[in-house]
């Protein structure tokens, strides 16, 4: 069983996969960086064919975007924006089941600092593919962390449902 977790952003996705093997758990986690233009149908088509690469996954899970009255203008244009990334990658990206959970659904009210703690213990370092991706500054860190999160979440919905 292979669930692929994606914390997309207008830069690059963060990306987790966990994968159930007869040996078993495989976690790793990755920043898969935007070179391509940020915004618009070229933005997502070219974000869903660096994220094909992870494929095939019997379920992709992909973070959907929260609004709340906090948020000023930019922000809800950015995130409209990666609203229309998350609906086009579920479109171009090959797999039987797509899942979009908005972040309190997923991550609950655990603090992400915490939750980014308890997926280290769990995993350890040695998760991350590209340690340079990981290590840089921006949030990518916390980008393949949530990626991860997100596989978690997938693979014991998955679970559940067996």
């Amino acid at each position: 069983m292979r669930v692929v977790g994606v914390d997309p952003g207008v830069h690059g996705l963060g990306v987790g996969v966990l994968e159930q093997t007869r040996h078993g758990l495989i976690a790793v986690a990755t920043y898969l960086p935007n070179r391509g233009p940020r915004s618009g149908p070229a933005m997502w088509a070219g974000q869903a064919a660096a994220l094909a690469g992870l494929l095939p996954a019997d379920l992709l899970v992909i973070e959907s975007m929260q609004v709340d009255g906090r948020s000023r203008r930019a922000q809800v244009h950015a995130l409209l924006e990666l609203q229309g990334l998350v609906g086009r990658l579920s479109s171009l990206v090959p797999v039987e089941r797509v899942e979009c959970p908005t972040p309190s659904t997923w991550a609950g009210s655990v603090p992400k600092g915490v939750r980014n703690n308890r997926l280290r213990e769990r995993y350890g370092d040695s998760f991350v593919v590209r340690p340079g991706r990981y290590a840089s500054g921006g949030g990518r860190s916390d980008d393949s962390v949530d990626g991860l999160g997100l596989a978690e979440w997938g693979l014991r919905r998955l679970q559940n449902l067996d």
